[in-house]
């Protein structure tokens, strides 16, 4: 259990029922896209999920997800602090408490109703060649 009442295995069911996606570890979470498509299932169009990299591996690739991220909590006027270094090599001990915080505070804000996470996944362009 963490130390909030919420358990690792409620964490990624919360993830995985509100994605529809199986997410079975924290390190799952480290490029940042769940984290982005999570805020888009509660603020709709928030972030433009058509530049969500869902495949991000290397920092390069997985820096501008967090960018995204960055600029939704700047819309929304969430001043989280974010390690973006540790998140992104999959510190289980960030992802931990960052998907905690994200828990708690989209809890408090209902999943848009017939979101279709599926779909908002595919918006991502393939990259040029």
């Amino acid at each position: 259990m963490t130390d909030d009442g919420c358990s690792r295995s409620v964490l990624l069911g919360f993830v995985s029922t509100t994605l529809r996606l199986p997410v079975a570890r924290l390190e799952q979470c480290s490029n940042g896209a769940i984290y982005c498509q999570l805020l888009d299932a509660h603020f709709p169009s928030l972030v433009p999920m058509h530049k969500v990299n869902f495949h991000a591996r290397d920092e390069h690739e997985i820096l501008p997800n967090y960018k995204l991220l960055q600029l939704a909590f700047d819309e929304l006027e969430i001043a989280k602090a974010m390690s973006v270094p540790r998140l992104s090599k999959g510190n289980a001990a960030d992802n931990l408490e960052m998907l905690q915080w994200m828990y708690k505070y989209l809890k408090k804000h209902k999943a848009q109703p017939g979101y279709d996470a599926e779909a908002r996944r595919t918006l991502r362009r393939p990259p040029l060649p």
